[in-house]
């Protein structure tokens, strides 16, 4: 079976036991988890993404939200390239470069720590 669909059957099997808890004290169940990861692949298609765009970079630090992030790509067909947000600026670029990816997913804060660590294009 499609990892997608085992996803969403398993989300809606067990909606109201736990299914993701993360450091940062957030934590979701089976519905929680599947209505959120619906709800942003809706804004990546409709706000963000061409539907040409077949490759799409995560810089995240392993949280819930990565967990969102990769759940909605794969839903919406998409590949997810996890980039390795303690790699060297220089790096990560050559890996957004090979794998031809027009957009990255991340948030303000880890942009600012990225900011800290050096030259960030």
């Amino acid at each position: 079976m499609i990892l997608s669909r085992q996803f969403l059957r398993m989300c809606r099997r067990m909606m109201f036991r736990p299914k993701i808890a993360d450091s940062t004290g957030m934590e979701m169940t089976g519905a929680s988890l599947l209505m959120r990861t619906l709800i942003l692949r809706r804004l990546l298609r409709r706000e963000v993404l061409a539907a040409d765009e077949t490759n799409v970079g995560i810089l995240l630090a392993p949280t819930a939200a990565t967990v969102l992030a990769n759940a909605a790509l794969t839903i919406d067909r998409r590949v997810a390239v996890n980039l390795n947000y303690t790699a060297s600026a220089e790096l990560v670029n050559d890996c957004i470069a090979q794998a031809e990816v027009r957009h990255v997913l991340t948030s303000r804060r880890m942009l600012e720590r990225l900011r800290e660590k050096g030259p960030f294009d």
